[in-house]
């Protein structure tokens, strides 16, 4: 029992004084909880800006390296461009021609061709279409074996891509001029055209020329049978030239003539 309001005072004071030091730990360690927490977020933060940058620097490290893989590969297909044009003109190849490509395979198959006299199993065929120009080409001695004018119907080992069927070759019409007194002219030319040139040339028109000439003309009339306009001038022993000023054109048909024929004296006759 209190005796006195003063001794009453002095119980309370140890109370509270106890029960401060029961909770200082308590409160000692929650701060340092949340400070421990603290130092969690800011860790967790810098290694994610430091995942950040190391991922930055490794790629762009990485698209550098393929930035300049691609530059040096465009850089070495330019050179191997160049090269090959560089050598298709000193072969006397076109250069603005993409040829098919096929290998010889069978020797047998071509031992009849000329063109094919010293080729090898593996040579490279290279055939221009638009040119009329074949050439056989040996990797391993990178030379030219043989390059030829096409003169007469396409061998089908020209039109065979690699693995590919031979292409479909669609006739060009021509249309034959007489430019001369010469009746026989205009039969020794289709006669020798069609026997020479098979199924490649249709001649779709035949006419007498509005002015004598004194040698063929042949005009690549469509600008795109180039090849073609100088097998046909070689073999009528003639030239490749514009259109003769006040010469006659072909009439209006549904199988427009893309290359004309003016005849002049003397047309050769076909030879076996």
């Amino acid at each position: 029992m209190l005796k006195t309001e003063g001794e009453a005072c002095d119980i309370l004071y140890v109370v509270k004084l106890k029960l401060n030091l029961l909770l200082m730990p308590e409160i000692s360690t929650q701060e340092t909880e949340k400070k421990s927490k603290l130092t969690k977020k800011q860790l967790m933060t810098l290694i994610i800006v430091a995942v950040v940058i190391v991922g930055a620097i490794i790629g762009g490290v990485a698209w550098s390296r393929h930035n300049t893989k691609v530059a040096e590969k465009q850089k070495a297909d330019e050179i191997a461009e160049i090269n090959k044009k560089n050598a298709f003109a000193l072969a006397g190849l076109p250069i603005d021609e993409d040829p098919l490509v096929s290998n010889v395979k069978d020797l047998e198959k071509v031992k009849d061709s000329e063109f094919f006299k010293n080729a090898k199993v593996g040579d490279t065929i290279l055939f221009f279409k638009n040119a009329r120009k074949a050439a056989l080409y040996r990797e391993s001695e990178k030379k030219f074996i043989n390059v030829a004018q096409v003169i007469g119907e396409i061998p089908k080992e020209f039109l065979a891509g690699e693995g590919q069927k031979p292409e479909e070759i669609q006739p060009v019409n021509i249309a034959v001029y007489n430019g001369t007194t010469q009746t026989e002219n205009i039969l020794k030319a289709q006669d020798i055209i069609s026997k020479t040139f098979k199924s490649d040339i249709k001649i779709a028109h035949t006419d007498l020329a509005r002015l004598q000439h004194k040698s063929t003309v042949v005009v690549d009339l469509s600008g795109a049978n180039k090849g073609l306009a100088e097998s046909l001038a070689a073999l009528l022993k003639g030239r490749v030239d514009s259109f003769p000023p006040g010469e006659k054109t072909p009439p209006a048909m549904k199988e427009f003539p893309e290359i004309l024929i003016f005849l002049g004296p003397n047309v050769p006759e076909f030879q076996e």
